[in-house]
């Protein structure tokens, strides 16, 4: 606790390696002990420097250029194959969700110009809103919330003592019909009239032996 107090009041920093869900890996290192010292003194300077250099309107609009390019003319893009579409030419973004699963932040993240950029700083149709206009529904995630949609509607069709239906609609109230159809015929049992053989009468008098 006295470490993080005297960092902070001393404006450091301190990098840590996390994993890919996000936990903390190892010890912190602290900036200084990089020999390219990306300290919070240091930093400040280069974010003023990028903020200020002229070409970064240009690098903001291969940014633009490449979002615009994606889905020009196209319905049926979306954000998770835009997100996969802007990795392969170099531009992570990272995308910020509330608990509801509603994006409200987005951000662009240029490897070729290493350039940063949040969505709303590009423009309204690139902020977290207008992305998310632009772009459909995610097939996965709809399909998701079908799924559990009909898990819910099965859940309670079997609380409230429903029976499954088959064939015309027709329910099957009781076992008994299932019963019926599984229990072995008896002999002679449910043969038409037509497809029993007459019974043979009995002579009367002697037999010859033949």
């Amino acid at each position: 606790m006295a470490l993080r107090i005297r960092i902070r009041k001393n404006n450091g920093i301190l990098y840590r390696v996390l994993d890919k869900d996000g936990n903390r890996v190892g010890v912190p290192i602290k900036a200084s002990d990089f020999h390219f010292k990306p300290t919070h003194r240091n930093l400040k300077v280069r974010f003023l420097y990028n903020e200020m250099n002229p070409n970064r309107t240009k690098d903001s609009l291969r940014v633009k250029n490449s979002i615009d390019f994606t889905l020009y003319g196209k319905q049926n893009v979306s954000l998770p194959r835009l997100m996969n579409i802007l990795q392969k030419d170099g531009i992570d973004t990272v995308i910020r969700k509330n608990e509801e699963g509603k994006l409200y932040g987005i951000t662009y993240l240029d490897h070729r110009t290493k350039c940063v950029f949040n969505g709303s700083a590009l423009g309204k149709q690139y902020s977290a809103n207008g992305i998310t206009e632009r772009c459909i529904e995610d097939p996965f995630s709809l399909h998701q919330q079908k799924s559990q949609m009909i898990g819910m509607d099965v859940g309670q069709a079997a609380s409230a003592g429903n029976v499954y239906q088959v064939g015309n609609g027709s329910s099957l109230e009781s076992d008994k019909s299932l019963e019926s159809l599984l229990s072995p015929v008896k002999d002679g049992e449910y043969t038409p009239h037509q497809l029993k053989k007459p019974k043979r009468k009995k002579q009367k008098g002697f037999s010859m032996g033949f």
